[in-house]
């Protein structure tokens, strides 16, 4: 179980294949504060790293979308991989 859950969970209920969630969403999805380093791209990166496991990629991966930081907006755009 990961805490990232949530916001899998959400996701996979999503029937459209773009969506927008604010920074507060996602927090209030996964039942604590997001940290600081999601300010940053690398953070949402949709590529799997050779070194590290990012549970929170693995969150928006396995049902199928990926995500995009919208600078200096606290929102993220998860937009559907076909």
């Amino acid at each position: 179980m990961s805490m990232y859950d949530g916001l899998r969970d959400r996701l996979r209920a999503e029937r459209l294949s773009e969506i927008i969630l604010s920074f507060s969403e996602i927090e209030e999805l996964i039942g604590v504060s997001l940290p600081r380093s999601a300010l940053r791209p690398q953070w949402w990166a949709n590529e799997r790293s050779l070194t590290t496991d990012h549970s929170q990629r693995n969150a928006w991966r396995d049902v199928g979308y990926d995500a995009f930081l919208i600078k200096d907006a606290r929102k993220v755009r998860f937009k559907k991989v076909h």
